[in-house]
C-alpha cells in the first residue's frame, strides 16, 4: 500500500512540488535579472552601436590619440 498525502497529492509531493516551486522562483528572478541589466539600469552598459571607426574618430578628437596613430589603426580596422 502506498501512503497518500492529501496536503500535496501524492507521496512525493511534498519534496518535489516544494524544489519546482524553488525552481520557478529562482528562474522568475534571473528573468527579471536579465531584462534589467539589457535595459541599461544598475549601471550595466549596452551596446551604443559606435562602429570601430565612430570611436577612434571620438578618441581623435578628444585628443586621446594622435593623428597618425588615427591613420594607422584605421588601417588596421579596414583590413
Amino acid at each position: 500500500m502506498v501512503n497518500y498525502c492529501p496536503m500535496h497529492g501524492s507521496v512525493f509531493g511534498g519534496f518535489f512540488g516544494g524544489f519546482f516551486q524553488l525552481v520557478i522562483l529562482l528562474l522568475f528572478f534571473v528573468v527579471i535579472w536579465w531584462m534589467l541589466k539589457n535595459s541599461g539600469k544598475f549601471g550595466y552598459k549596452t551596446n551604443t552601436g559606435d562602429s570601430a571607426k565612430e570611436i577612434l574618430k571620438k578618441r581623435l578628437v578628444n585628443g586621446e590619440i594622435t593623428k597618425k596613430k588615427f591613420e594607422l589603426l584605421k588601417k588596421e580596422i579596414e583590413d
